[in-house]
């Protein structure tokens, strides 16, 4: 890294941390490029150091860990506290994850688990409490968090395409995650991840992608 802008060795640490965090050490990734574990681990550093590696978190079902119930609530906060209410939405016990949304009137997405309904309405209601007004609730099947491929050179995103099974017709959930885990929009690469869920008696899978403020701001004027 430098100057605070990623080159491609910084890159394809991040991409096999986003694969796995916990089981990759830095002499693998140094033996996947070429590179020796300590520069590895002096550039891992410098990544955490600048913030661009914010922690590691762990991937969890909670179905197995005794919470079968998963739901995502959205709802709308005034703009102006949008920001507030999202972070003390996090206090709420049951909340894992907050996700502020800019645009739009669902302006804020809370996934929150529960062993029963009367969780689930327990943390409506504090949702509520705090001003968030709750538009709807979707009960989450599951969720797959995927490593970014634009960390990746071209050769390798095709490399790893090329994989992909696209001729069955009993399409697994991580066949969807990797269709899915980046999309390539006017031939940039944008990180995404999934959400499958179920409403009613259909499955449906939301994906979430994610681009920089330039790449907003250009869309916005186009």
């Amino acid at each position: 890294m430098k100057d605070g802008e990623l080159d491609s060795v910084d890159k394809q640490i991040l991409y096999h941390l986003q694969r796995d965090a916990r089981g990759v050490s830095s002499r693998d990734i140094g033996e996947e490029l070429g590179l020796s574990p300590s520069t590895i681990r002096t550039r891992l550093n410098k990544l955490e150091a600048s913030g661009i590696v914010r922690g590691y978190y762990i991937d969890i079902d909670y179905d197995l860990a005794g919470y079968p119930l998963y739901t995502k609530i959205i709802c709308t906060a005034p703009v102006p506290e949008r920001d507030m209410l999202a972070n003390r939405a996090r206090d709420i016990h049951g909340v894992t994850a907050v996700r502020e949304i800019m645009t739009g009137k669902r302006n804020i997405y809370v996934n929150a688990i529960g062993q029963s309904h009367d969780d689930l309405n327990r943390i409506a209601g504090e949702i509520d409490e705090l001003g968030l007004d709750i538009v709807d609730e979707q009960l989450i099947r599951d969720e797959y968090v995927c490593p970014y491929h634009g960390f990746l050179e071209a050769e390798d995103i095709e490399s790893t395409d090329t994989n992909v099974d696209t001729g069955t017709d009993e399409r697994s959930n991580d066949w969807w995650c990797k269709l899915v885990s980046s999309i390539k929009i006017d031939n940039n690469w944008f990180p995404s991840e999934t959400v499958s869920y179920r409403e009613g008696t259909c499955s449906l899978i939301q994906v979430f992608i994610y681009v920089s403020s330039d790449d907003r701001e250009r869309r916005r004027v186009e």
